[in-house]
């Protein structure tokens, strides 16, 4: 039995904004007898890939770290993994809790760190604080390159961030308490179930397959941002169900982009700019005092002036609003490459202390988008072959919707029940 790491020497960034870092990718493997059901996060039999293999011996055996306690002592000025897992397979964290002093300078941190590794669980850890603080960063958990990872019952209270990673495929998260899971870059397949993230947005860049939340809370950050410094806008597939929004101004939107800028990445994976599919299931948005706007993806300034790839669906199948709010879908117009289906079911506002069911109409979209409403077909004010300065842009080309306060949900005969 052996662990297989591919690393691509093609960098899959060439340039991160704002640094001169590039960025490459890594994938990591379990063979057993020469074989695997793993798979690369991305293909690597294309021009744009050059692989590197390493492997090293691993066994079956259960290790485990359990039981204890880590206490950091205000005069320490070194900067110390408690905990390192590299090149492992089956290791369990159990029953840790660790102490960092307050202080206004020291950043950095990484108290666990795992790389290199497959099947690892981190379960009933207690973090205070790490060496960070709120504008310098510094982690709890620091992972890169990992397949198959679970965290459960984890409490960390951050300045800065309780989880990164890069590299990561199949993240299953239980029973946390945390500010945020950071993708830095490339990653596949997160499922989270019954975790409260309090105090920063939860940032992706270059993620594949599917990122799932169950019974979530999400408050003071945006539920998903699409970091733009990577330059990686890649398909996948967000779903939330039983969730809840805890919304105010700053922080009233589902999705965050921060604008798709002009420049082309140079690998043909990352050709295209992609938008995910979207699914709500049965979730509650909590609206704060003196704010009654909110939107399913707060865009940014799009210069990207071709469609957008992969967004073909997006799903809203019981969902209630704490008050009267304005909705919008897109901040600014967006055009997708095929048809967009927009199906809606199931839309409350609670009025005057009363449960009002929302009856969808005078939706504006392109051509080419089919939008429904409890069943039944939404009219919608079509849009076509009109400049960007009247604030559309030609449908022609694919799927548009454009949704702003007062255009998307012009909502109309509302009846309460």
């Amino acid at each position: 039995m052996v662990i297989l790491t591919i690393s691509d020497a093609k960098p899959w960034v060439r340039n991160r904004k704002g640094t001169s870092e590039k960025v490459n990718r890594r994938d990591v493997l379990l063979l057993e007898d020469g074989q695997t059901d793993m798979r690369p996060i991305c293909p690597y039999n294309n021009v744009d890939s050059s692989p590197i293999c390493d492997f090293f011996p691993v066994n079956k055996l259960r290790k485990e770290f359990k039981n204890l306690r880590f206490v950091r002592t205000a005069n320490s000025n070194h900067i110390t993994a408690l905990i390192k897992i590299s090149g492992e397979n089956n290791v369990i964290i159990k029953n840790i809790r660790t102490k960092t002093p307050d202080n206004d300078h020291i950043y950095a941190d990484g108290i666990f760190s795992i790389d290199n590794s497959v099947n690892i669980t981190l379960d009933d850890l207690t973090i205070d604080e790490t060496y960070s603080q709120r504008d310098k960063f510094g982690y709890g958990i620091i992972v890169n390159t990992v397949y198959n990872l679970k965290l459960k019952n984890v409490r960390a209270k951050t300045k800065w961030g309780a989880f990164c990673s890069s590299n990561l495929q199949n993240l299953k998260v239980e029973n946390c308490d945390i500010n945020r899971i950071d993708l830095h870059c490339y990653g596949k397949n997160f499922e989270c179930n019954n975790c409260n993230f309090v105090g920063r947005d939860i940032p992706f860049a270059s993620f594949f397959g599917t990122v799932k939340f169950v019974k979530c809370q999400f408050s003071q950050g945006l539920p998903l941002y699409l970091r733009q410094e990577y330059n990686a806008n890649t398909p996948f597939h967000v779903i939330w169900e039983k969730c809840i929004f805890n919304f105010h101004k700053g922080a009233s939107s589902l999705i965050g982009v921060n604008g798709l800028s002009k420049e082309r990445p140079s690998r043909s994976e990352l050709a295209h700019k992609n938008l995910p599919n979207i699914t709500i299931k049965d979730c509650y948005i909590n609206l704060s005092e003196n704010y009654n706007n909110w939107n399913l993806i707060k865009t940014g300034d799009v210069e990207w002036d071709e469609p957008i790839w992969n967004l073909t669906e997006i799903r809203i199948d019981g969902l209630e609003i704490n008050k009267e709010a304005t909705m919008e879908l897109f901040t600014t117009p967006v055009v997708t490459k095929d048809t967009l289906r927009v199906t809606i079911k199931r839309i409350y506002e609670i009025k005057d202390g009363k449960r009002c069911r929302l009856k969808v109409n005078n939706l504006t979209a392109g051509e080419r988008t089919i939008i429904t409403c409890d069943g039944q077909p939404v009219v919608a004010n079509t849009i076509h072959n009109k400049r960007r300065d009247d604030s559309v842009i030609n449908g022609g080309i694919g799927a548009l919707i454009v949704l702003t306060l007062s255009a998307w949900l012009s909502i109309r005969n509302k009846r309460c029940g």
